[in-house]
């Protein structure tokens, strides 16, 4: 008398089972699947990894470089990444690019002739005297 009782009972608990041992599996299989997937390789970072171990190299050789590791990035894409991170301070000082030219001073040349004006101002009286022979002289070169 169990029996017809216990029979579809056992049924039911028997695909309630595998229902779930398959959504385990499934979801198991799908995990395994998303690790196995070639993962894209972030360009720019590693350009920027490159420059933080070679803070001197040219774009051009940059792009050989992680050619070699199968990474493809143009020197033009190279050089504006260099630049987008440099920018944002991400990359070593000696990496982010050139270092400012010094301040020109006055420069001996000029200050020497600023000192020969002055004295030819005050040898003919005055700065509009000064120009009044200096317009003079121009007319007679002509």
């Amino acid at each position: 008398m169990l029996a017809w009782v216990a029979e579809p009972v056992a049924c039911g608990l028997l695909k309630l089972l595998s229902r779930y041992a398959f959504s385990i599996i499934y979801s198991g299989l799908t995990r395994i699947l998303k690790m196995a997937k070639k993962r894209k390789v972030n360009k720019s970072e590693a350009v920027r990894d490159y420059y933080a171990q070679h803070p001197d190299a040219k774009p051009k050789a940059v792009s050989e470089a992680l050619a070699e590791r199968g990474i493809k990035v143009s020197p033009a894409s190279v050089s504006t990444i260099k630049f987008q991170a440099s920018k944002k301070g991400t990359l070593p000082a000696s990496a982010a690019g050139r270092k400012g030219k010094p301040a020109r001073s006055g420069g001996g040349a000029d200050f020497q002739r600023l000192l020969a004006a002055k004295e030819l101002v005050e040898k003919v009286g005055g700065v509009e005297a000064a120009k009044k022979l200096l317009d003079e002289l121009a007319q007679v070169q002509i």
